[in-house]
């Protein structure tokens, strides 16, 4: 590459070591410059990107530092031409300083980027910053739209802006509740097409001289184009009935010209323009070139028709026709602005509730800022900024382009500008097809377009990953066929050729290269159709559940299910959760799902009973809120259901006489996070161990309550009653279990298998809910900078039709690249379920993938090349790729200390026991497999004993504090015994022994070792692992072996390692 090429523009498709080559970068200029490490600004778009980013530096210089393997080390040598022994010099000391100046590791998000600007611009400013940063657009827009409805008053424009608003809904036959609608729609104000023109458009429909003088113009435009017709059809039937002719003498009778010139005589002020729009338009333009007959075959007089129509209607009709061909752009055009200008009213008076809001209560919204610098940095005040906030940034590299939007492009421009121009090395990296987020303002346009233009005087080198090393060999070639003919057939729902080809061009070159290395096979692809009658209940019943079982008994552990929506989640949850056999088991021992969407806190009695608590404390009279605390009191923290009539009878404080203490009284004269600390401690919901999780999560939603002004129990109950439903608990990634996530959340992620259950979304615009900010140069629809325009056909014969066919440019790409990343996160096995119908006008996913996997596309593994429809079985329906029987797994068994939880019974859905370890990941256990039960039990008391003779007391006081029955502590009192029975293990649990148990040990990388039980006697080391579940895996011999050696490197000698099975009832001695 021309060294002379100061940025790089990588393409990096799905899997092709993105991160291993922003790393690498990043190493190559800290080993020729071990200090520049203070110049290099990398900027990801989530916290766990940059996390991963910071990790993976840190590890190679690591390696480097302490003279092991780096994968790095060849590349380093040769780009930085230093010797081996000069490349780990370096790196060692840029580990050190880096390790010893971490705040200037800049390696952050996007936002965390130019809140940092910000706040030092205001510093260097001397402007005091006393707002609050908030996250959180929603809670501002729920305010504001609270704000706008209470001051709402009769015969003002935001009112009858509103009531327009409800009357549409009812036209469309939908439900009105105005609040909720408001919201949602209110979103539109966090567009930055609507932020750069907020100011204008607020002193445009603050103006009502102007709002009416635009109004009747564009009423006029339409009452104009109206009357011309209605005058043409009106003078046409007159004719028509003084020549004593009827409609069906007309070509085509009522489905003719003649019926077409009726329907204009009746024309309305409130028409739409089907009314006057007709398909028929060729038709009639070649009756009036004298290409076909005026008369219809059943006309009596053939010839006096033809000469009425040649001598009269023909005129009419060509007038019509010509007057609509020239003057239906600005009909439409100010049909739609009349029809949108009450939206456009309502969101700028929600725009300026919140802007109140925020000012009243002192935030400042995180979405606002790029929008604050971009409008000093658009007066030439580039230099200014980033001078006064003392940025210090020579090297730039930015992660996920494709994601950045046009006002974070433009904030950083200069910088990247100015960089360039000192001839520092830049790069970006980012890949059109994983471009999904357009409703966070991402826009593709900037990697596939802007940049390579914005930077073209500077020669960008452009460098393609070919490579994928995520995938194995069958899914690449799936995927590399799948792109190279569905994109091609999706173009042809775009009507303009120039588009077509834009599109095309978009997935040109997307073709990944196999990896030449060892695999242990070739991976799996397996393509389901069924028809789409009754779809999804055979998804639900049959599909869905055989197929993640049957992966799941295989032993394939890394499953993801992944769907375009959340409120699907819930069903599929449930779905895999509950099933059971013909037996009445679920058919798989161990099966953990998770599902962050499918833990709300609101499921938990624990939190249940803390908010009705706090409800409490602000109003002690709310009738419905003392039931609801009743409810929970009795049933939750008593388990009483018995006499639930009576609970009224009594004084509140008589039943739940907690609420008398002068602990509980004292409380409530605590700080918020603090009182409802207290409630815990006095109620000991602790004690509830089942509910923990939900609990702690509970109190950091208190917490970050109460960060906010104005916190307290009042606002916090409105806020919880808006808010509660989506608090979820935490969820950590957990390899070993089963993942129900949105396809958006998968993104930068992969599984060893992937299912996809539901690819039937539409590739077109919503109707009615796609929001288009369109701008019009043409008079007078040009006299507001924007215009909201809610998506439909009739835009594509209007001045707004260049916004029309960008839209549906921009969503089929929206939906070829949500189903790219589905299927790119697989690893080994992909399974989808395809829904097969007949063609409509709207085209769906589905219909894409069975026409692409019905063609003669090439697929090609290794040079063996064959067509897509040969994996294809006609009479099964079935695409098979590979053979699911040579997937080579192994069945591991989780060691992670699982406790119960048991959620509140009016959630059907978590009836079942649900386990959450203390990861907090969601897990499910078969209630069938009581060994495994029995086992993960007695593995936690082992842990607690150091001496036999203390078993049965230690025994005890567990299954007092973890509500285990009396039979099953009959049952671990014998399993326990048993174990003591076996001779080896009576001698490791004698006093004679010098006992550790799960002692952790720091080893050199700074990772914890913890072996369960360690023995000292008589110069000798016993080391003891204890293990659940029904199989003797190798990898659990191998960490006793570690354990082994890392005793040896402490200088300890004669050491034995054992493996006690808890569930087998047996011992082995590792060798």
């Amino acid at each position: 590459m021309n060294n002379e090429q100061t940025l790089k523009i990588y393409k990096a498709s799905a899997g092709s070591g993105k991160t291993f080559t922003l790393a690498r970068e990043f190493l190559r200029l800290v080993i020729k410059d071990p200090l520049i490490y203070r110049n290099i600004l990398a900027v990801t778009f989530t916290n766990k990107a940059t996390n991963e980013m910071k990790e993976r530096i840190l590890s190679e210089l690591h390696l480097l530092s302490s003279d092991k393997k780096s994968n790095h080390l060849e590349y380093l040598i040769n780009e930085c031409k230093l010797s081996e022994n000069d490349v780990r010099k370096n790196a060692k000391r840029a580990f050190s300083l880096i390790l010893h100046d971490y705040s200037n590791f800049s390696i952050s998000t996007i936002d965390s980027f130019f809140q940092k600007i910000f706040r030092a611009l205001l510093y260097e400013l001397d402007i005091k910053f006393n707002f609050t940063l908030l996250i959180d657009d929603k809670e501002v827009l729920n305010e504001a739209v609270k704000q706008m409805i209470d001051s709402l008053e009769p015969n003002n424009p935001v009112t009858n802006w509103l009531m327009q608003l409800i009357n549409n809904k009812i036209d469309d036959g939908k439900n009105y509740r105005i609040e909720e609608e408001l919201v949602n729609s209110g979103e539109e104000i966090f567009r930055e097409r609507f932020s750069e023109h907020q100011e204008e458009l607020f002193n445009k429909i603050s103006d009502k001289v102007f709002l009416n003088n635009y109004c009747t113009e564009l009423k006029n435009i339409k009452k104009e184009f109206i009357t011309h017709l209605k005058n043409i059809g009106e003078t046409a039937i007159q004719k028509i009935e003084q020549a004593r002719f009827e409609i069906s003498d007309f070509a085509g009778g009522s489905r003719g010209f003649a019926n077409y010139l009726y329907k204009l005589s009746k024309l309305t002020d409130d028409i739409k323009f089907d009314a006057v729009q007709t398909n028929s338009r060729e038709k009639y333009l070649q009756i009036i070139a004298g290409n076909s007959k005026w008369y219809s075959g059943s006309a009596k007089r053939k010839a006096e028709v033809e000469n009425f129509c040649v001598t009269t209607l023909k005129r009419l009709l060509e007038d019509a026709l010509s007057y609509i061909a020239l003057n239906k752009y600005g009909f439409n055009s100010a049909n739609l602005i009349l029809k949108n200008l009450y939206h456009l009213g309502l969101l700028s008076e929600i725009a300026r509730e919140a802007k109140n809001y925020t000012n009243r209560n002192g935030y400042f919204l995180l979405s606002e800022i790029p929008m604050f610098l971009s409008g000093i940095i658009g007066n030439d005040g580039a230099s200014f900024v980033y001078e006064k906030s003392g940025t210090r940034f020579k090297h730039f590299m930015i992660d996920e382009f494709q994601d950045t939007s046009q006002l974070q492009y433009k904030n950083f421009l200069p910088l990247i500008e100015n960089s360039i121009a000192q001839s520092f090395d830049n790069l970006v990296v980012g890949d059109v097809k994983q471009s999904i987020y357009r409703w966070r303002n991402s826009d593709w346009q900037m990697l596939a377009t802007s940049l390579q233009k914005d930077f073209e005087k500077f020669n960008p080198g452009i460098i393609t990953l070919g490579e994928n090393y995520r995938s194995k060999p069958n899914i690449i070639a799936f995927n590399n066929a799948l792109y190279s003919i569905l994109p091609e057939l999706a173009s042809e729902i775009i009507e303009d050729e120039n588009e077509r080809t834009r599109i095309k061009s978009l997935y040109k070159g997307h073709q990944q290269k196999i990896p030449k290395k060892h695999y242990e096979n070739n991976g799996y692809i397996k393509v389901s159709f069924f028809d789409k009658d009754g779809f999804a209940k055979k998804v639900y019943d049959e599909w869905l559940p055989e197929t993640v079982f049957r992966l799941w008994n295989k032993g394939i552990r890394d499953i993801a299910v992944l769907v375009r929506e959340n409120k699907i989640i819930p069903q599929v949850f449930s779905t895999l959760f509950n099933f059971k056999n013909e037996d009445g088991i679920h058919p798989c021992k161990n099966f953990r799902v998770i599902s962050g969407e499918s833990l709300a806190l609101t499921a938990s009695g624990a939190v249940n009973f803390l908010v009705s608590l706090i409800r409490y404390t602000v109003n002690s009279n709310d009738l419905i809120n003392v039931g609801l605390l009743l409810n929970e009191y009795n049933i939750y923290l008593k388990k009483s259901r018995q006499n639930p009539e009576t609970w009224f009878n009594n004084s509140l404080k008589n039943i739940i006489p907690e609420l008398q203490n002068p602990e509980f009284v004292n409380s409530t004269q605590l700080s918020f996070y603090e009182m409802v600390e207290q409630f815990i401690n006095i109620f000991d919901l602790y004690l509830f161990i089942d509910e923990i999780p939900f609990i702690l999560n509970f109190l950091d939603c208190i917490r970050d309550f109460s960060m906010k002004p104005l916190a307290s129990p009042e606002t916090f109950a409105d806020w919880w009653k808006e808010n509660g439903d989506k608090q979820l608990v935490s969820m950590t990634d957990e390899k070993e279990s089963v993942k129900i996530v949105t396809i958006h959340k998968s993104k930068g992620m992969q599984y060893e298998a992937v299912v996809i259950p539901f690819p039937d979304w539409s590739m077109t615009p919503s109707k009615h809910q796609s929001v288009l900010w369109c701008k019009c140069n043409k008079e007078p629809f040009n006299k507001l900078p924007v215009i909201p325009v809610v998506f439909n056909k009739d835009m594509q014969h209007s001045y707004f039709a260049s916004d029309y066919f960008e839209e549906v440019l921009r969503s089929v790409v929206d939906n070829i690249n949500l189903l790219y990343v589905a299927t790119t996160r697989a690893k080994t096995v992909l399974e989808i379920a395809c829904p097969v119908s007949k063609k409509t006008t709207t085209v769906y996913v589905n219909q894409l993938i069975n026409d692409s996997l019905r063609s003669n596309t090439e697929f090609s593994v290794n040079g063996n090349k064959s067509k897509l429809s040969s994996f294809l079985n006609e009479d099964t329906q079935v695409f098979e790729v590979g053979d699911i029987n040579e997937i080579i797994t192994i069945v591991t068994e989780s060691e992670n200390n699982f406790k119960s939880i048991s959620t509140s019974g009016k959630f059907s859905t978590f009836n079942t026991q649900i386990l959450v370890a203390d990861n907090s990941f969601g897990t499910i256990s078969s209630e069938t497999d009581k060994k495994i039960k029995y086992g993960i039990l007695l593995h936690k008391i082992l842990a607690s004993v150091k001496y036999a003779d203390e078993a049965e007391k230690v025994l005890q006081s567990f299954c007092t504090k973890e509500k285990i029955s009396a039979d099953e502590q009959k049952h671990l009192i014998t399993m326990l015994n048993q174990l003591f029975q076996i001779p080896e293990v009576g001698e490791w649990f004698s006093r004679q022994n010098e006992v550790l148990t799960e002692t952790a040990v720091i080893v050199k990388n700074g990772r914890f070792q913890r072996p369960d039980r360690v023995i000292f006697r008589d110069g000798k080391v016993v080391i003891i692992d204890y293990k659940t579940g029904l199989a003797e895996l190798q990898k659990h011999k191998n960490q006793v072996k570690q354990y082994v050696n890392l005793l040896e490197e402490m200088n300890y000698t004669n050491i034995e390692g054992w493996l006690l099975y808890t569930d087998l009832m047996k011992i082995e001695k590792i060798e």
